[in-house]
């Protein structure tokens, strides 16, 4: 996914981002666009990425607080953030990550729907 925040700033990838530099970057997002493109790269690389269950669940949690954070207060925003969320944790919860991790990772979230 390419981002261009600006005309006069260079193109940012930040499909290819480590989580800890995207982390970075949404504690100081406040574009909706950003946060949208952190939260979809978040989410393929939680479900899709092939890495262990720790680094899943460690790039869900990065979608979890990406989302939260996009705009929300009319009821279709609010819906598809609820719907996203619920979608997302459906999916850890089914694709088997060891039972200790995923309660540990469950019992840290504590906004759960």
């Amino acid at each position: 996914m390419v981002y261009d925040s600006a005309p006069e700033e260079p193109v940012r990838d930040l499909s290819t981002w480590a989580v800890d530099r995207l982390e970075d970057v949404l504690a100081a997002a406040r574009d909706g666009q950003e946060l949208e493109s952190i939260r979809v790269i978040a989410q393929s690389r939680a479900q899709g990425s092939g890495e262990p269950d720790g680094a899943r669940l460690r790039w869900a949690r990065l979608f979890l607080d990406a989302n939260d954070r996009l705009p929300g207060g009319t009821p279709w925003n609010d819906a598809r953030k609820n719907c996203q969320s619920f979608a997302l944790r459906t999916w850890i919860i089914r694709s088997g990550p060891t039972k200790d991790l995923l309660g540990a990772w469950i019992g840290a979230r504590e906004h759960l729907p």
